[in-house]
């Protein structure tokens, strides 16, 4: 028995799903392999050191809770429930050409995919990009200082759960 928390989370299925994408994790340059770990990532969440570009950070933005009437067998403790979303994706590179083409290459990889993960007992219902548009980044000055360029994608989600599913 693994002594691991199973994690229970959308964005960790979002990069399995990117992981195993053969062509964008070429284009990222992505050589992380989870099982072994070893390799270099070039997916994260929340938090991104010391990489080179490029790279995404994924951020869940936002997500509601819409409950209903608890269901199943009497006793049952399971409260049915939809849950909207967003979830930004800020791809990094060295130009607008590389950032909207990894961009793209993310949405192509995760448009309207059945997602699912751990715990999860029906598949997402909804997972679609909504709208993408350049950020503007301070940049450093002086010599020999990269110029950073980021590609935010924005995507909508929902997807059905139990509330009983997650204890």
């Amino acid at each position: 028995m693994s002594n691991a928390a199973t994690e229970f989370d959308l964005v960790v299925a979002v990069i399995q799903t990117l992981e195993a994408n053969q062509a964008v994790t070429n284009l990222f340059a992505d050589t992380w392999n989870q099982y072994g770990q070893i390799g270099t990532a070039k997916f994260f969440t929340d938090l991104v050191d010391q990489v080179s570009v490029p790279y995404c950070l994924i951020e869940e933005t936002g997500k509601s809770y819409q409950y209903m009437t608890p269901s199943g067998p009497v006793g049952s403790t399971a409260t049915p429930f939809l849950a909207p979303g967003q979830m930004q994706f800020d791809i990094f590179g060295p130009d607008r050409g590389t950032c909207r083409q990894l961009g793209n290459a993310v949405a192509s990889a995760l448009n309207d995919k059945p997602l699912s993960w751990a715990g999860q007992t029906q598949p997402i219902m909804e997972f679609r990009m909504i709208g993408s548009r350049f950020l503007p980044m301070t940049a450093p000055s002086g010599p020999n200082v990269p110029v950073l360029f980021c590609y935010r994608y924005t995507f909508e989600y929902m997807y059905a759960a139990n509330l009983g599913d997650f204890s």
